[in-house]
């Protein structure tokens, strides 16, 4: 049987733009973390840092998910999106 590499990951994050700038998306990636902290376990093959794709030109994602505790993982992403991941203390 191959292994298989699992992570916990944020697919799609949006706030409409009528409610941006108000802490929604803050309030979304602190429980995401919370979440991932203690609901995954540390088994093998399963990844417990949180993760997520983003644009490459939405730099206000990028600069709320840096500020969050994200860097830019290297991968060869076909459409594009950068990939980011959390330290395990993130916010």
């Amino acid at each position: 049987v191959p292994s298989v590499q699992c992570a916990p990951a944020i697919v799609n994050l949006v706030t409409s733009p009528s409610h941006r700038r108000m802490g929604i998306a803050s309030r979304i990636l602190k429980f995401a973390s919370k979440f991932t902290r203690t609901q995954w376990s540390y088994r093998d093959n399963i990844s417990t840092n949180l993760g997520l794709y983003v644009h490459p030109e939405n730099s206000s994602a990028q600069s709320l998910y840096r500020k969050k505790g994200f860097s830019v993982v290297p991968s060869e992403s076909e459409d594009g999106l950068l990939y980011m991941t959390q330290r395990r203390n993130g916010n």
